[in-house]
């Protein structure tokens, strides 16, 4: 007994975020459509609290875990509604430059 194989042409891949995955016929199982999501590109409410940072905070933005966000930052910007990360990170920097302690 032989076997056919079929191969038909890859299409370019123009983003990865839309798929039907289609299983071998032999599973039974029907298609599934698939679709993955960046989460900066989602909207989202701000929580946390944040942590108290003295001096040059910004120090540890490029060690471990980075830098925290400032306390009194959080609770400015706590339970507000962005369309996307780029929004928040907009605001967070406005926050800290309207800081007087934070923007020295």
């Amino acid at each position: 007994m032989g076997s056919d194989i079929e191969s038909l042409p890859i299409p370019e891949e123009k983003d990865f975020r839309d798929y039907i995955l289609v299983f071998p016929a032999n599973l039974g199982i029907k298609p599934i459509y698939v679709m993955f999501n960046t989460p900066r590109n989602q909207p989202g409410v701000v929580t946390g609290r944040g942590q108290k940072v003295e001096g040059n905070w910004l120090n540890l933005a490029g060690q471990d875990m980075g830098a925290s966000i400032p306390s009194q930052i959080a609770d400015k910007l706590r339970g507000r509604t962005f369309n996307n990360f780029d929004d928040f990170r907009r605001a967070f920097w406005k926050e800290v430059g309207n800081d007087p302690e934070l923007s020295k």
